[in-house]
Formats: structure tokens, sequence, C-alpha cells
């Protein structure tokens, strides 16, 4: 029964993680950069790909992460 509520615990800790990290993807704070984001070649060409790429998939992920939870 123990193993059950540190399965839990985890899953809930990983949601929270992907939440806190996507936020700053989502506000737009995040320049182009080779470790952090939705990287492509095609959004790390660009500006006005990087930016909106990100939004939408921060969301996403903020979403899923929030159903997870």
């Amino acid at each position: 029964m123990e193993g059950i509520y540190i399965g839990l615990a985890t899953c809930a800790g990983v949601s929270v993680i992907l939440i806190l990290v996507n936020i700053p993807l989502y506000q737009g704070k995040i320049k182009r950069n080779n470790w952090y984001g939705f990287r492509t070649p095609r959004t790390l060409s660009s500006d006005e790909i990087w930016y909106p790429v990100n939004k939408e998939a921060a969301l996403n992920f903020i979403i899923a992460s929030v159903f997870t939870l």
C-alpha cells in the first residue's frame, strides 16, 4: 500500500515540475536557445516561429500536467 502513495506523490511532483517549467515558455520569457523549449531547426531559425510554437507547446504540456494531477 505504501508503494501506491509513493507512486502518486511522484506523479503529482512531476506534474507540478512540468507546469512550473512551462510557465515561462507560455509567457514568452524564454529566448531562442539550444537547451530549453520546443527546439527544431525551423523554430530555432526565427523569433516569429519560436514564440508562438513554444506558447502552444507549453499550453499543451500545462493542460496535460493538470489532467495528470
